[in-house]
């Protein structure tokens, strides 16, 4: 029944990812140390405080890119859902700019119709 309001409402079928993303930025939340950057050369560990999540996007035989979800730990699971919308469909449109594919702090992917066997 939810499935189907917000099929309705949003004009696309709710998948798993948004659920997953969700869960994965609770966890850099409860464990920021995974959330941080290690630069060798500096010798310094930076603990990001904001979780920019990125999302790999296949461009349709025509590479892979991630795309960058800012802040992402301020949105709701409504709100991930649209940014993942978005930025598959901009992705596979060729039109995300460089601001769309830097900053990522952590990355997550689905592997899609694949499984795990390719991924």
């Amino acid at each position: 029944a939810h499935k189907a309001a917000f099929k309705e409402e949003e004009g696309y079928s709710l998948t798993y990812l948004p659920f997953i993303a969700r869960a994965t930025i609770d966890a850099l939340r409860a464990f920021p140390v995974v959330n941080s950057s290690y630069y060798l050369e500096q010798k310094k560990a930076v603990f990001h405080r904001a979780v920019n999540l990125g999302i790999a996007v296949d461009m349709d035989q025509k590479g892979l890119l991630v795309a960058s979800i800012r802040d992402a730990d301020g949105l709701r699971l409504v709100g991930l859902a649209r940014r993942i919308r978005d930025i598959a469909v901009r992705g596979r449109a060729g039109e995300l700019g460089l601001d769309d594919i830097s900053g990522s702090t952590f990355t997550i992917t689905n592997p899609g119709p694949f499984g795990s066997f390719m991924s």
